[in-house]
Parts: C-alpha cells; structure tokens; sequence
C-alpha cells in the first residue's frame, strides 16, 4: 500500500469516527438515545424526521430535503426489495431474511400479507409486533431493516453490498474496501438510477455529520459513488505537453513550407 493510498484510508477513518461522535452528540441532545441504541430499534424516529424536516424548511437552501423528508413521513421507508431479518418466537417461529414485495407488503408464514405502507423503519419492530399479536399470541418480535446498495468509483472493493440501515455513510463505504488513494469525498454522490439525489455538497455534509443511511432515506439499489480528485499537472508534464506540442509545431511548419 502506497503513501498515499494510506493517508486517504486514514483520513476517512478520522472522518468515520468524527462522524459517530457527532452523530452520538446529537442525540443525546436531543433525547433520543434510549430509542436509537436500543438493539431492537432501527433508524430515526418519527419525531426525529420531524423535526429535521421543520428545520429544512427554515433554509431555502435545504426545501429539497425538507420535501423528501416530509414525502418520507408520509409514504415510509419501505419499498420492494428491501430486506428486513426477522426474529419471531411465539406459536410460530421464524428465523429469516425476508424481501418487501409490491404494496409494499411483508410476506410472513401463517399470517396475512402485513401492509408496511407509511411505516417508519424506527416503527417497524413494534408495528409488527402488534399486527402479529392479532394472529399469534405473545408474539416476542426484533427486526432489523437491511439496504442492498452499490457502492461505486475509487473504493477498494466496489459492488453491491448488504447494509444494516443504521450504519454512517462512511462505515458503509470503508466496508467497501475504503476509499483508494484517489478518492475525494468531496466530489462523491449518490444516484438513484440516472437521477443524482444527493449531490456532492450534501455528501460531503453527510460524512462530517456522521449521517446513517436511514437519515439519508437510501433505498434499494441506490448507488454511492465514491469520486476522485482532479488531476493536477506538474512541471514535468506540463514541459512534456509544452514540448511535444512545440515539435508538433515546428513538423507542421516544416511540411507546409515544402
């Protein structure tokens, strides 16, 4: 591993872990870490999204993720493809990955089709637990809401990879390989098929804040681009280039004189 490929995988690492203080400062200010670190919870709550969409709306420069928040609230997190594993003790058992299918709907052994449309991914353990309850009794439920994502560009290791909907952008990245000695975070965006739905601003933003993908609203089959740095010529090429274009020059000149 070259110099340089080092200091970038140790930059996004002090990235990372800025990232996660900050996030964890956050919530504790604002009271929601028993919600958020409970292990039967998942991503942020309603009054979370809340909040963040009123304080979007305030900046003219943020109406565009105040509107994806509220579109957010409304509709809920899931759509079809997403994964969600699911623990289930009770009269029945269940120990399963299991795909959203169209609705969106969750399809569980031995119980009607359970309809996930405006449900929260924060939401989803206790929905679940009190549909269930209406089928199998003292239902002991635990969820967790899993993204397939790509992760693109100059990462070590790009693909499509399998991620719990709590983790930070960066860790999402560093899990693919972590970024190469090219990578620029600052040049870095996320695409929804051709459609670029955060620009490189806002990932940027994302990282420093330490940003979970649930907070981002990702879903399925989004793609994290991870960008490079602008090239930077120095003066051997620059004397290169000058060179070569001079004696390009001077042939030209040679052969229309002959």
């Amino acid at each position: 591993m070259d110099l340089a490929l080092r200091q970038s995988a140790a930059l996004w690492r002090r990235v990372a872990g800025i990232g996660r203080l900050v996030a964890a400062s956050a919530l504790v200010a604002s009271g929601a870490v028993a919600q958020t670190a409970a292990p039967t919870r998942s991503g942020y709550s309603r009054a979370d999204l809340e909040q963040a969409a009123a304080e979007a709306e305030r900046n003219p420069k943020t109406r565009a993720e105040a509107t994806a928040l509220r579109a957010r609230l409304q509709n809920g997190d899931f759509a079809p493809g997403d994964r969600i594993y699911l623990e289930l003790r009770g009269d029945s058992a269940v120990f399963d990955t299991l795909t959203v299918r169209s609705g969106p709907t969750l399809r569980i052994p031995n119980v009607p089709d359970v309809p996930l449309r405006g449900v929260l991914r924060s939401e989803l353990q206790d929905y679940l637990t009190k549909y269930l309850a209406r089928y199998i009794r003292n239902p002991d439920v635990r969820t967790e809401s899993l993204i397939r994502l790509s992760v693109l560009g100059e990462v070590g290791k790009p693909g499509f990879y399998d991620f719990n909907s709590d983790l930070l952008l960066t860790d999402a990245i560093m899990t693919a390989g972590g970024p190469t000695g090219s990578a620029a975070i600052e040049r870095s965006t996320i695409r929804r098929g051709k459609t670029v739905i955060l620009a490189k601003d806002r990932v940027q933003r994302a990282a420093q804040t330490g940003a979970t993908l649930d907070r981002l609203g990702l879903r399925p089959g989004d793609e994290i681009a991870v960008g490079v740095k602008r090239r930077r010529l120095d003066t051997q090429t620059i004397l290169g280039i000058t060179g070569a274009a001079a004696s390009l020059a001077l042939t030209l000149l040679f052969f229309v004189r002959n």
